[in-house]
């Protein structure tokens, strides 16, 4: 017998996900995540060394390491969802946020989109886009040109 959680629409799984973040926590969130969900972030792994919230996260323990990640980087003064498109089990979201990187005290403005996938009231699939240049500047990194070829060195 299906629990409420699996009976809810998928645009309504992900906008409980997002309340239960800025109501509670990322623990609390964790209701929402798949155990087998796949959360990326912007750039890949390579770049986690950089920024700890790049990358692929999988797993309901990698979408809390992911989550986690954020909470401890991000004073959020602001996160406005402006518009939400759901088709059967995928949604798109978009809109735009501010966050205080806690490390700088720098400014963080974006534009974001998001695409998710749904299965029995869980979020199976997660990928994020943002500004990745404003990210890197309110973390005062060293230049992209150079990361990227230290990536590449690196590979």
């Amino acid at each position: 017998m299906p629990t409420k959680i699996q009976e809810l629409p998928a645009k309504d799984v992900v906008q409980h996900f997002f309340a239960a973040l800025r109501s509670s926590g990322p623990d609390a969130a964790l209701e929402f995540v798949g155990d087998d969900a796949v959360y990326i972030a912007v750039l890949g792994d390579d770049f986690r060394k950089y920024l700890p919230m790049y990358g692929k996260y999988i797993g309901k323990k990698g979408a809390r390491d992911f989550l986690h990640s954020l909470s401890e980087s991000f004073d959020t003064q602001e996160f406005i969802t402006q518009k939400v498109i759901s088709e059967g089990n995928s949604v798109a979201l978009w809109g735009k946020f501010h966050h205080i990187v806690r490390s700088t005290g720098r400014d963080f403005h974006s534009d974001w989109a998001l695409v998710c996938e749904v299965k029995d009231g869980k979020i199976e699939h997660y990928q994020f886009y943002e500004d990745t240049a404003a990210l890197e500047a309110a973390f005062h990194l060293p230049g992209r040109a150079e990361r990227v070829a230290a990536v590449a060195d690196a590979s």
